[in-house]
């Protein structure tokens, strides 16, 4: 396709590469990459050679930065009409509205930090990793950092240390519940400096614990 040249007017329909920069969040160099190597849009030209938007135009650019912000190529998607564009992002839209999987309904269903406290230390005496991360998973959804690790953590390696301590836990069930909660609390990015601090003592306590076991 080649550009079409127009006269300089004013023109509330047309619009300035640097205009549709801030309309689209598309930067220039991408929009004109995009021009080059797929004709994804062809803008007007000025009698200057500058590029001038219509509306459509924008929308088009739009569309196609919303699908190839959601994992399409944009050689994929360049050649397509603008309805195929609409129809393919309102498709995607729909698929993201699907109900949530059992799963992770249970993660949203309320909980307090007693009933976790519970369900983490059943998981922890049935050695069920799988458990006692989804367990965690809800805690963060439910607690806030404080109640997390003050009222369900805490709580859970001193019992873990009693236990051991009382012959009721074997060692392969302790490290289980050890590295499911490091890896957990490593998780948590933004915690980092609490978070190292907190697993220091929680390590010292069951070590504590389990030293006087021997």
């Amino acid at each position: 396709m080649h550009p079409i040249y127009i006269a300089d007017m004013k023109s509330d329909s047309l619009y300035t590469i640097k205009y549709v920069s801030q309309r689209t969040g598309l930067t220039p160099h991408t929009m004109r990459a995009w021009e080059k190597r797929y004709a994804a849009v062809v803008p007007q030209r000025s009698s200057k050679n500058r590029r001038l938007y219509s509306e459509e135009d924008v929308l088009r650019l739009q569309l196609l930065k919303e699908l190839t912000d959601s994992g399409h190529s944009i050689s994929q998607v360049a050649t397509l009409e603008s309805s195929e564009l609409s129809n393919l992002v309102q498709h995607e839209s729909t698929e993201n509205l699907q109900p949530l999987k059992e799963d992770d309904q249970q993660l949203l269903q309320p909980a307090t930090a007693n009933e976790l406290y519970n369900g983490c230390l059943s998981a922890v005496l049935d050695l069920d990793s799988d458990r006692l991360e989804h367990y965690y998973d809800q805690a963060a959804v439910n607690l806030n950092r404080t109640a997390l690790l003050k009222d369900l953590i805490v709580p859970l390696f001193q019992e873990i240390g009693k236990l051991w301590h009382g012959g009721s836990l074997k060692i392969v069930n302790e490290h289980m519940a050890t590295t499911v909660t490091r890896t957990f609390l490593m998780s948590c990015a933004s915690w980092h400096d609490i978070l190292v601090k907190m697993w220091r003592y929680l390590l010292v306590g069951v070590q504590l614990e389990i030293t006087r076991g021997f």
